[in-house]
C-alpha cells in the first residue's frame, strides 16, 4: 500500500515560503514573529490589499485561529530549513533573527510549478510592503484583519459539529 505525502500545510511548505520571504528582503533578516506575520498576510494577500494579488488560500470562517497555529508551523519551517542550510540562525539581544543563506536563491530558482510562481508573486508583493515593518507593527495589522474576519463571519452560520 502507498503511503500518501502530504505537502499542504506541512514544515515543508512554511518552510519555503519562510525562505522566500528571506530572499527577498535580503540582505535584512526577520525574527520569528515577523515571519510569522508575512506569511500570513502572503497566504491571504487580498485580505491586506484590495488591489494585491489574490490570496493563495479562500477566505474562511476558521481563519480567526490561523495566526496562533501558523506561529507553530513556521516554526517547524524554519528549523527545517535551517537544518538543510538554506537559512541562517542569527543570535541577538532580543532573540534570533533568520536569514536567507549563500544557497538559497538558487535553490529556489530550480523549484517550477504554477503555485511555486503564484507563491513568488504573493511573496514578492508581501515583502515589498510590509518586509520593513517591525514585529509591532505586523501584529498589529493582523490583529486588526482578526477582528474583521470575526465581524465578517459573525452572521455565518456553520455546519454542526461532526458526531463522534
Amino acid at each position: 500500500m502507498l503511503e500518501r505525502t502530504h505537502l499542504f500545510n506541512t514544515s515543508m511548505e512554511a518552510g519555503l515560503r519562510s525562505l522566500c520571504l528571506l530572499v527577498a528582503v535580503f540582505p535584512n533578516s526577520l525574527r520569528t514573529g515577523q515571519l510569522v506575520a508575512l506569511d500570513h498576510i502572503l497566504v491571504h494577500s487580498r485580505d491586506f490589499d484590495p488591489e494585491a494579488p489574490d490570496s493563495l488560500h479562500p477566505a474562511s470562517p476558521y481563519r480567526r485561529a490561523e495566526p496562533i497555529v501558523r506561529r507553530a508551523l513556521v516554526n517547524r519551517g524554519v528549523d527545517l530549513m535551517v537544518s538543510r542550510g538554506l537559512m541562517n540562525r542569527l543570535p541577538g539581544k532580543d532573540g534570533f533573527a533568520y536569514a536567507a543563506s549563500e544557497e538559497a536563491s538558487s535553490f529556489l530558482a530550480a523549484l517550477q510549478s504554477s503555485y511555486w510562481i503564484d507563491l513568488l508573486d504573493r511573496t514578492r508583493w508581501a515583502a515589498g510592503r510590509f518586509g520593513q515593518l517591525p514585529e509591532e507593527d505586523l501584529v498589529g495589522l493582523i490583529r486588526t484583519r482578526v477582528d474583521d474576519w470575526v465581524a465578517e463571519f459573525s452572521n455565518v452560520e456553520l455546519p454542526p459539529p461532526e458526531a463522534s
